[in-house]
């Protein structure tokens, strides 16, 4: 009768189960109930208990919250069952890899499912591991902005950055433009996103090509061409290659400098679009 109208009372205050000695009937059976509904007060319960593990794979089961997967914090790493764990919190949240000592058995495993999970995770594994190419490259694969955290010194950012820019052209924006595969990056970028050509500068080498990729992933990024830096006649066939893929392009190239060449565009760009 005791474990019934505990609980009804777990149900309306999970948190109640925190004033309750262990020795009440049930116990185990409440701490279970209790964390199912509240996940945060896992970090309250006695680790000694018999079904711990099991109360932890249900705070860590039960949604999408990060902080489920955070839990891990309080596991004690010298359990014999601490791999275990571990796997599921960071299969949850990748962020949950900052619990595992890097001598827990399996990590290299556990840090493969965390960068699967969350690559921003490769901030915690240290970067002289043996691994540390093949994580990171997990890492910028599902996150490119993982790169971030990644020493742009290491022998292998170059790949790394051509992976992660390929995912998310915007980290380009992080990466030191006097880098000599910087243009290479570059037109990686704004082959994915056009408007990336903001972020290139001027004496970049190869900068003509690199523009030119850029309008014909998008033609608005004409408005970001340096034409003192290509040239006028280079200029004007960028700007018929920018209304060929967008004709609203039109709108952001200077018609009084060459009227007559703007005329042409202006041709182009509306058999593009009717509303150029």
């Amino acid at each position: 009768y005791w474990t019934f109208i505990a609980e009804r009372a777990l149900r309306n205050n999970p948190r109640a189960l925190l004033n309750w000695p262990t020795t009440v009937p049930g116990y185990t059976w409440l701490a279970l109930a209790a964390a199912r509904r509240d996940y945060t007060l896992f970090d309250r319960l006695p680790k000694t208990l018999s079904n711990y593990a099991e109360i932890f794979e249900v705070v860590v089961s039960g949604g999408n919250e990060p902080g489920r997967g955070q839990m891990l914090s309080h596991v004690p790493n010298d359990r014999a069952d601490f791999p275990k764990l571990a796997k599921l919190a960071v299969a949850q949240n990748g962020g949950a890899l900052r619990w595992v000592p890097e001598g827990t058995d399996g990590y290299h495993e556990l840090a493969k499912i965390a960068m699967r999970q969350a690559g921003r995770a490769i901030y915690y594994v240290r970067a002289g591991r043996f691994d540390y190419l093949e994580l990171a490259k997990l890492a910028v694969h599902q996150d490119g902005e993982s790169l971030y955290y990644i020493d742009a010194e290491y022998e292998g950012y170059g790949e790394l950055a051509r992976i992660a820019v390929a995912q998310r052209a915007s980290v380009l924006n992080a990466i030191d433009t006097s880098r000599a595969d910087f243009p290479e990056l570059a037109m990686i970028a704004v082959k994915k996103q056009g408007h990336m050509l903001l972020n290139v500068p001027s004496v970049t080498p190869n900068y003509d090509a690199i523009c030119r990729a850029a309008v014909q992933e998008d033609g608005r990024a004409i408005q970001f061409v340096h034409e003192r830096t290509v040239g006028n006649d280079a200029y004007y066939e960028m700007a018929e290659l920018a209304v060929k893929q967008n004709g609203m392009a039109l709108r952001l190239i200077d018609g009084t400098k060459n009227p007559d060449k703007y005329q042409e565009l202006a041709v182009l760009a509306i058999l593009q679009n009717p509303e150029a």
